[in-house]
């Protein structure tokens, strides 16, 4: 069985719906608190888990693309944490919606992605914004041991390359 998720005027799948984890829509997400902040979706592809968020437009003014980032990345990783802790044990009301080829602790082994399509951002735009958000996140790639090429910023083309 697929899905597909519809997301900022995007419409990512079909994705086979043992691969994938609507982390933003998750009811025992949520009962953790309005202050955890969510990604669209964790998705298990090519024995990698990307962690992907979708936003519709990106700031021109150099301030907000701070702010906007600084969101972004507040997201990637409560949801990082949010499903590691879930595959510990620790919220096993978040494990029970897990898919299961997200669940077990060999999937803690997998390369992990940080995943941001803006649909409509131009191509050349995807390489500086990509550097900004892998410097953002440098720290955090180095604690998850994310390679720096797994963090990226692509548009609705780049992500249909990926089978997104």
């Amino acid at each position: 069985m697929t899905l597909q998720i519809s997301e900022s005027g995007v419409i990512f799948g079909d994705f086979e719906k043992d691969k994938v984890f609507q982390i933003e829509h998750s009811k025992a997400v949520a009962a953790l608190g309005d202050d955890i902040s969510k990604v669209e979706f964790v998705l298990v592809q090519d024995e990698s888990i990307l962690f992907v968020e979708a936003k519709s437009s990106m700031p021109k003014r150099l301030l907000d693309q701070e702010i906007f980032f600084e969101k972004i990345k507040k997201k990637m990783l409560h949801s990082l944490v949010v499903w590691f802790a879930s595959i510990a044990g620790r919220h096993k009301a978040i494990k029970n919606e897990l898919a299961a080829s997200l669940q077990g602790a060999n999937t803690l082994k997998k390369p992990i992605s940080l995943i941001l399509v803006v649909p409509k951002m131009p191509s050349m735009y995807s390489s500086p914004a990509t550097d900004k958000f892998r410097k953002l996140l440098n720290i955090e790639r180095k604690l998850w041991n994310i390679k720096e090429t797994n963090i990226r910023v692509i548009n609705m083309a780049q992500a249909n390359k990926m089978g997104l």
